[in-house]
C-alpha cells in the first residue's frame, strides 16, 4: 500500500476516507466493509485486481480514518453514507464487494436506489445476510451491544488489549497492524457509542419490505465464506446461494469471519476468476 492510494473528500463537513486501487482500470469494484474493520481489510484484494479492475474501499463513518461527522451512525445513516459516496465519485457501471455490516448496509442502499442496481454487474457476498429472521439471531456481543445501559458499561470499560483477544479469537493469526488499524473503530468514546447506534438500529424486521429482492437480482453473484465463521454459520452462505439464481458458492475450510485476512491468496484468486468471467 503507498500513500498515494489513500484518498479523502468532505461528505456533510466531515472527512471521508477511503483507498483506491488500479485507478482508470476497468470498471469499479466497490468495497463495503464491515464492523469493527476498514478499509484496510480490502487491502489484498485491491493490491491482486489493480490490473483489471479500479477497486474502490471507502472508510464507513467513524471506522478506519474517516470522521463520523453529523451523523449518529446508525445503519440507516450508513445507508446514505454510501449513496454519498458512490454520487461524490461520480460511480457509473460498478461491481459490490460486501461483508459482514457492509452486506446489510449495502444491499439495502441497492434495493433502495434502483438506479444503482440497474448498474451493478456483478455482486460479491461474504460472511454477512440479509434474510428476515428474529431478533434473537445476533450473536452474543451484538445482544450486549443492543442493550441500554449493558453496552455503555461494555464500550467504556474496553481496552486495546480486550479488543486484540476479541479479534483474535475469531482469527488466531491476525496480526498486529491489523489489530491497530481495527481498533481505531474504537478510538473514541463517540466512536464506540456509533456502533452502539448501529446495532441498537439494526432490527430485523427491517429486511421484510425487500423480500424477493435478492431472488430478482440479475447479476452474477460470487458467494465466499468462511466455514469457521462464529459470528454468521455457513448456512447464511448455502442460504444465499438459493435465493440468487446467478451465484456460485465457496466454503473455505480454514477461514473465519474475517476470511479476507485469514486466506487472501483463495480469496483474491476466487474474486479475480469470477470478474475475468463476466
Amino acid at each position: 500500500m503507498t500513500l498515494s492510494d489513500m484518498r479523502s473528500i468532505e461528505i456533510l463537513g466531515a472527512r471521508v476516507s477511503y483507498r483506491i486501487w488500479g485507478e482508470k482500470t476497468g470498471d469499479a469494484l466497490l468495497c463495503l466493509h464491515g464492523n469493527p474493520t476498514s478499509s484496510y481489510l480490502w487491502r489484498h484484494v485491491g493490491e491482486g485486481l489493480r490490473d483489471i479492475c479500479t477497486v474502490i474501499a471507502p472508510d464507513l463513518p467513524g471506522q478506519g480514518h474517516s470522521e463520523l461527522g453529523p451523523r449518529a451512525g446508525t445503519w440507516e445513516d450508513l445507508e446514505q453514507f454510501v449513496e454519498d459516496f458512490a454520487a461524490a465519485l461520480g460511480l457509473g457501471p460498478f461491481s459490490l464487494a460486501l461483508h459482514d455490516w457492509g452486506g446489510l448496509i449495502g444491499f439495502r442502499w441497492l434495493f433502495d436506489h434502483p438506479h444503482r442496481e440497474k448498474n451493478l454487474r456483478r455482486l460479491i457476498i461474504s460472511d454477512t445476510g440479509f434474510f428476515p429472521v428474529g431478533n434473537d439471531a445476533w450473536h452474543s456481543l451484538a445482544k450486549i451491544w443492543r442493550t441500554d445501559g449493558e453496552g455503555e458499561a461494555w464500550m467504556d470499560a474496553l481496552t486495546f488489549d480486550d479488543f486484540r483477544e476479541v479479534m483474535r479469537a475469531a482469527n488466531a493469526s491476525l496480526s498486529d497492524e491489523a489489530v491497530a488499524e481495527y481498533w481505531k473503530t474504537f478510538s473514541t468514546k463517540e466512536r464506540r457509542y456509533s456502533k452502539l447506534a448501529l446495532y441498537r438500529s439494526g432490527d430485523f424486521d427491517k429486511i421484510r419490505p425487500y423480500e424477493g429482492r435478492l431472488q430478482a437480482l440479475k447479476c452474477p453473484a460470487l458467494i465466499i465464506w468462511g466455514e469457521n465463521d462464529i459470528f454468521i454459520p455457513a448456512a447464511a452462505a448455502h442460504l444465499f446461494n438459493q435465493q440468487i439464481a446467478n451465484s456460485e458458492l465457496h466454503v473455505l475450510p480454514d477461514a473465519g469471519h474475517f476470511l479476507w485476512e485469514d486466506a487472501p491468496a483463495a480469496t483474491v484468486r476466487l474474486v479475480r476468476e469470477f470478474l475475468l468471467s463476466y
